[in-house]
């Protein structure tokens, strides 16, 4: 059966709707999305400071009479600080959401990681020059650029299984660090967005990495096709944060 890696599966870890603009998992790294929620609570720290609950501003306000002398005055009291409470629970939201979008990724990240040697976790499949067999692009029927089939030698213990688990190591690894580590820009799977499967071959296994956006699916084609011109020194590990 065709096994599709996704990191948006993981969403249903800790929820990834929210009304917060940017605070989805994909719009940033794990690491800027704490940076983010911490600004947020400093900021919600500052308003909470200036809100002062007991804080009244009286208003008088006559109604008109059409007839007779009198004319009821109505007396409304209003909290001047009132405006700082409201932004510093938009900001508790914002940082709340920032937060779930970061325990999604590193989440995600540990539970597609789980197992793996460490030399397979920090570099990625398409690292080994000598064992990328191939890479071609990947169309639709209909012709449209999906992104790349990649083939992979079949070397001594490598199955179809622990190369899925590397794989979906590493499309979960690169969206929780934010798909912006040149140490990765060779990388198929760095693309933001790639989506990817594994399927044995008579060569060994065919890793299709495909996107449902034109630009990301030019991406992953050009890296794949540029994996054979590449030397393997040159491909460097992702660091252990």
């Amino acid at each position: 059966m065709r096994r599709t890696i996704l990191l948006s599966a993981f969403c249903a870890l800790a929820g990834c709707s929210t009304a917060t603009l940017g605070a989805q998992p994909h719009d940033m790294s794990a690491a800027d999305h704490e940076a983010m929620a911490e600004a947020a609570e400093a900021a919600e720290a500052a308003h909470a400071a200036s809100y002062d609950p007991s804080a009244t501003e009286s208003e008088t306000h006559c109604s008109p009479v059409p007839r007779g002398p009198l004319r009821p005055c109505w007396t409304s009291s209003t909290n001047p600080t009132s405006e700082h409470a409201e932004e510093a629970a938009k900001l508790h939201k914002m940082a709340a959401d920032h937060r779930a979008a970061a325990h999604v990724l590193t989440q995600a990240e540990s539970e597609a990681c789980g197992g793996l040697a460490d030399e397979d976790r920090d570099t990625s499949p398409f690292a080994h020059e000598a064992d990328v067999v191939s890479a071609s692009e990947l169309r639709s029927s209909g012709g449209r650029l999906e992104g790349a089939s990649i083939v992979v030698r079949a070397v001594p213990g490598l199955t179809k299984e622990y190369l899925e688990h590397t794989v979906a190591c590493h499309v979960a690894r690169n969206a929780s660090m934010g798909f912006e580590m040149k140490e990765m820009d060779f990388c198929p799977l760095g693309v933001r967005g790639a989506e990817a499967s594994v399927e044995a071959t008579s060569k060994g296994f065919r890793v299709d990495v495909s996107a449902s956006d034109d630009v990301a699916a030019r991406g992953i084609a050009a890296r794949a096709l540029a994996l054979a011109k590449t030397p393997e020194a040159e491909r460097p590990t992702v660091s252990v944060r």
